[in-house]
């Protein structure tokens, strides 16, 4: 490590036998059980392994902090704010509600859904803070979850012929707590240390907004997770801007702008877009590791596209329901005229699934005005279970 972490550590390792971590490794986990500091707890284990060099115990604890079983004790208490997550007795697609400890255990659901009622980054009109209550009251008309002794059952897909999802186990974490402070403040954190949680336990978060800038430390966390992360974007926007212009993204981050902080993450290798059509006044920003597709001239080229995209690679999608034609979903913040149809969008996302995608998210829809108006959250319902589909399918995780 280039340095040493400040203040306590504590664990977060929830099944450590699990982990596969070697004995000196669970050993050192055991010593951090009570929190202490970096240096005491590297002491304290050389003094269990009399004989062992100094820099055996060092290796070992600086490990432990890399792959995220050693973790600050303020961010354990960040992350057990956010596990008091507001649950509900079912969740999205009616599927069961879990706690953070229960998802994080061995035998936990593979899918999770964690709400994040979020718009502080909106910079107009706001009410995406509403999409994820909505877009769980509208799911369960596209697909009723249900699980006969510990298994889920899936669902009977017409096109295809076959089941899908079969096998695949769903949990709905609930709603994170959206504070009182600024934007992009601790809300921000809670989603970090949640997603990243779940990351590390080799789960499928699905991230339900909120307006777009809540991707930015969901994406944060994967890239942490996952070097190399490539992250596939759907939006009639680019959301992105020169770095230099940005300044702190504590004060500036919005959804307008928050793909700059992530085409700038040194661990984020490539950055696909797909559906822009926006107005700009000047020729948009575009670093190097930036491939955006306008309009949907793209839905001609997926072969080639799909070349460019490394199966080795891990990806983490990124969907806001802007990129949509406004005949489809009309309900978000900034509509924008002449976007996909749901079954161009069906389309690609279906094509995109064929890679490696670890972890996605949902984001910019707005409850509908009508109470009983279930037809745009059941559109995006419709969509996210088909995405959902197409992943497991690739992956080869349906039995």
């Amino acid at each position: 490590m280039s340095r040493q972490p400040s203040g306590e550590l504590t664990p977060h390792a929830p099944d450590a036998s699990a982990t596969g971590l070697n004995d000196a490794a669970l050993s050192a986990l055991a010593i951090f059980a009570e929190p202490k500091t970096f240096r005491d707890g590297v002491t304290q284990l050389e003094s269990m392994q009399p004989g062992s060099a100094s820099a055996a115990a060092l290796d070992t604890v600086c490990e432990l902090v890399e792959r995220g079983w050693l973790i600050p004790g303020a961010r354990t208490a960040r992350i057990a704010q956010a596990a008091s997550a507001t649950r509900m007795p079912r969740g999205m697609f009616g599927c069961p509600s879990q706690t953070l400890e229960q998802a994080l255990q061995s035998d936990g659901a593979q899918v999770l859904f964690v709400g994040m009622p979020y718009d502080k980054g909106a910079t107009g009109r706001k009410g995406s803070a509403g999409g994820p209550a909505y877009i769980r009251q509208c799911s369960k008309t596209a697909f009723d979850y249900t699980e006969q002794a510990g298994r889920a059952q899936g669902w009977w897909h017409p096109f295809g012929q076959r089941r899908v999802l079969e096998g695949v186990r769903f949990a709905d974490l609930g709603d994170l707590v959206v504070g009182e402070g600024p934007r992009n403040d601790d809300d921000f954190d809670r989603i970090y240390d949640v997603l990243y949680s779940l990351f590390q336990a080799g789960r499928f978060p699905v991230l339900l907004g909120g307006d777009h800038s809540v991707s930015l430390p969901a994406i944060t966390a994967a890239a942490t997770l996952h070097p190399g992360l490539g992250v596939i974007h759907f939006d009639a926007h680019g959301d992105i801007g020169a770095l230099d212009d940005m300044g702190d993204w504590r004060r500036n981050c919005s959804h307008g702008n928050f793909m700059s902080w992530v085409a700038a993450n040194p661990n984020v290798a490539s950055v696909h877009q797909f559906g822009l059509r926006h107005l700009t006044p000047d020729a948009p920003h575009r670093p190097d590791k930036v491939c955006s597709y306008w309009g949907d001239g793209f839905l001609d080229h997926l072969d080639f596209i799909l070349d460019t995209l490394p199966r080795d690679r891990p990806y983490y999608l990124t969907f806001d329901v802007d990129c949509l034609d406004l005949a489809v979903v009309a309900q978000t913040g900034t509509p924008v005229p002449g976007g996909l149809s749901y079954k161009e969008a069906a389309r690609a996302l279906g094509r995109l699934a064929s890679r490696r995608i670890v972890g996605m998210d949902w984001v910019e829809l707005m409850p509908a005005a009508s109470a009983d108006d279930y037809r745009e959250g059941t559109t995006v319902s419709y969509l996210m279970f088909e995405t959902l589909a197409s992943v497991f399918s690739a992956r080869g995780a349906e039995a």
